[in-house]
């Protein structure tokens, strides 16, 4: 009789054991995207065999319902859940609160596990939304930035999290620490972002007054970056300012002073040349000249040689009319 009862005891074990391992396979094929596979192996496996929570963390995994499946995963809480896929469990139910748009749990939760698990894969992902859902410009958003840009420097979040900062100060018009982050996002290895710190150092630059910075980054966005969202925005900031030039255009015709229309700055020398062949097909002759900036060369394209500022004026106003873009007198720099 005893021996009947451990013989029955093994096998109920053996079970349990059987069922955890089926549990595991199911999130595994879910975690792959095999959701076909996973439900089918989830409609067949032995409910009365698998632990309540395992199986309540299950259903919550197939249910479309955002309501119901953050009830279910809330219940495999309270229940036998396995401890290995609560961290799991938790995040999900941050995610399904941000999908509700509920701010205070997404807080008050994402405190609670960044808190628990401060060596989560989760930890960039949840960095980022925390600071999405705190107050814009208050502490506890900077402070989750901070953590982003200090624990991920070299990743896409990180260098969101840099990005957001500096629109922040530019925002409260600290143009200095606006610019400063956005030059690290310029020189770091994910390129993704660099669009977005063009345009705002472009936007720096129109505040400041610096009509020609404000240009150069928009030519290197419009060289290397030429469907960058947001090009179209700042080329119209740019044509607001074109007709208020710099004081050179408003300098008096001395003797020997010639003028340039600058169409060009360029990252890229075939890019610069091939710049010049459509400036030649307005019959314009064109050079260029070599500019070091912030320690990079770049080859600025410069159509014709006027005696007179309005010349000047003249074959600018044709060439931004032909080609949709902005350019700039310049006094030529030699006789």
């Amino acid at each position: 009789m005893k021996f009947s009862i451990l013989v029955m005891a093994l096998i109920c074990v053996a079970g349990t054991a059987a069922a955890d391992d089926a549990v595991d396979h199911i999130y595994s094929n879910f975690i792959k995207g095999d959701i076909s596979d996973a439900q089918r192996e989830y409609r067949q496996l032995p409910q009365t065999a698998v632990r309540d929570g395992n199986r309540l963390f299950l259903s919550a995994l197939f249910e479309t319902d955002g309501k119901q499946a953050y009830d279910l995963l809330k219940a495999s809480l309270r229940s036998d859940l396995d401890g290995k896929y609560e961290e799991e469990v938790r995040l999900r139910m941050i995610q399904l609160a941000e999908a509700a748009g509920d701010t205070a749990t997404v807080l008050s939760s994402g405190a609670a596990f960044l808190d628990r698990w401060e060596m989560s894969d989760y930890r960039e992902p949840l960095l980022a939304t925390m600071s999405a859902f705190s107050p814009e410009g208050g502490s506890d958003q900077k402070r989750y930035l901070d953590l982003l840009i200090d624990g991920f420097p070299g990743g896409y979040l990180g260098q969101y999290a840099r990005l957001s900062k500096s629109l922040a100060a530019f925002k409260r018009a600290h143009y200095k620490t606006s610019t400063t982050l956005c030059r690290r996002i310029n020189n770091s290895s994910d390129n993704n972002l660099i669009p977005a710190s063009l345009i705002l150092l472009s936007r720096i630059a129109l505040k400041k007054g610096e009509s020609e910075r404000a240009l150069l980054n928009y030519n290197i966005l419009r060289e290397q970056y030429r469907y960058a969202i947001g090009q179209d925005e700042l080329l119209s900031a740019l044509k607001v300012i074109s007709e208020n030039r710099s004081d050179l255009e408003s300098t008096e015709v001395f003797e020997g002073i010639t003028y340039s229309v600058q169409v060009g700055v360029f990252g890229i020398k075939k890019n610069a040349e091939g710049m010049a062949d459509i400036i030649k097909g307005y019959g314009y002759k064109t050079r260029l000249k070599k500019r070091v900036i912030s320690d990079n060369q770049y080859y600025v394209v410069l159509a014709g040689r006027f005696k007179t500022m309005q010349e000047a004026q003249t074959a600018r106003q044709k060439l931004e009319l032909g080609e949709n873009q902005i350019f700039k007198v310049k006094v030529n720099d030699e006789k």
